[in-house]
């Protein structure tokens, strides 16, 4: 056996008039019951003859597709290019099979390097995204757990100004918020209470104070705590 790579391409003109694909095609040449020598003897009579019928069988292929598609035009031309075929009467024949490679006109590899760095530079962005998407998933997960297990307590505010300044903040507002929303509660509550009081209902006004005391034990929230709450809200109300 002997393997030949054609140094010359063949030119092919695309289905694009004006540009041609440019192919190369390498050869393994055998032959049975003869010696290297007689083999290198039969490739060099018939390499002329196989550049030919190459020519022949791919040419109408290039016609079928774009400049800018050489690998589709690679794959139906060595698809015409078939298995082997043989050169030669049966006694001294050499059998000879083909494989090509497709590139395309210099011109529209130099027109598409810069679509290939920006579909490079999208991807590169796609994938970071979905990396920092991923990542960002894992934190939320991570801080949903803590956040199940220990609530808004001061200690996971704490741990996540250690951790992350970001979901810091986030905590802190979410536990200023309950904070509020709490205290506002406990105002209608105390609020309903003095009523009732006043207009002697003291089973209802027991009942809602009753009320009070469990929602702040529940809360975690101290008289000093509340009493701090209603000065802020009252400062607010002002402004």
């Amino acid at each position: 056996m002997e393997r030949r790579v054609e140094s010359e391409p063949l030119l092919l003109p695309s289905r694009a008039e004006g540009f041609d694909f440019s192919v190369r095609y390498s050869v393994l040449w055998s032959a049975r019951n003869c010696s290297y020598g007689d083999l290198v003897d039969r490739v060099e009579l018939h390499r002329a003859s196989l550049r030919h019928d190459v020519l022949e069988r791919i040419w109408p292929v290039g016609r079928d597709f774009y400049p800018h598609d050489p690998y589709s035009a690679e794959l139906k031309m060595n698809e015409r290019l078939g298995g082997s075929w043989c050169y030669g009467p049966d006694n001294e024949s050499v059998r000879c099979e083909v494989r090509i490679r497709v590139n395309s006109d210099s011109r529209i590899s130099d027109k598409q390097a810069g679509y290939y760095e920006q579909l490079v530079g999208m991807d590169c962005d796609h994938m970071l995204k979905l990396r920092h998407l991923e990542n960002v998933r894992c934190e939320l997960q991570g801080w949903q757990q803590v956040v199940e297990e220990f609530g808004d307590a001061i200690t996971v505010v704490h741990a996540a100004r250690l951790v992350d300044p970001e979901v810091s903040k986030v905590f802190r507002e979410l536990a200023a918020e309950r904070k509020k929303s709490a205290t506002d509660l406990v105002t209608v509550l105390h609020t309903a209470t003095r009523d009732h009081l006043q207009v002697g209902l003291y089973e209802f006004a027991n009942a809602y104070d009753l009320a009070v005391r469990s929602f702040m034990q529940q809360q975690g929230l101290t008289a000093s705590t509340l009493a701090d709450a209603f000065e802020d809200n009252a400062r607010n109300s002002a402004q």
